[in-house]
């Protein structure tokens, strides 16, 4: 697989988006990857809030700023899960970076974590799952 690396960071509207692009840019930078940002609203665009908006043209300016290209998919109604996989399929991602969940542990043991969700789904992928909080000082 002499594929050139394609890092995907997956972010929602929430908080930490902003340090999964940075997390993967590093990577990306490190890798001499091309960097993907993909966010799946869960609500149509016309039931945003301006709040909601504002967010995403933040993600948006700093995908750019780092030289990552941002996409937005809608799901159309279908599954999250298949919008993503399709796009990794797409464009040939090789690395997922995305925010730990607030899933609770029983609710990833009947429904399935969307990491191993994607890992099941697609080959020769890898999965980083950035964990949630402050970054610790070493």
């Amino acid at each position: 697989a002499g594929a050139s690396p394609k890092i995907l960071v997956l972010v929602s509207d929430g908080g930490n988006a902003e340090r999964l692009i940075r997390r993967g840019c590093r990577i990306a930078q490190r890798m001499k990857a091309e960097l993907f940002i993909l966010h799946v609203p869960t609500k149509p665009a016309d039931r945003l809030s301006e709040a909601e908006r504002k967010k995403l043209r933040e993600i948006e300016a700093l995908a750019k700023i780092l030289g990552g290209k941002f996409f937005i998919r809608a799901a159309g109604g279908r599954p999250v899960i298949d919008v993503i996989v399709e796009f990794i399929k797409e464009n040939a991602i090789t690395q997922v970076v995305l925010g730990q969940t607030g899933m609770s542990r029983w609710q990833e043991i009947l429904h399935g974590s969307l990491a191993n969700r994607i890992m099941e789904r697609t080959r020769f992928v890898d999965v980083l799952i950035v964990g949630n909080g402050q970054e610790k000082n070493r």
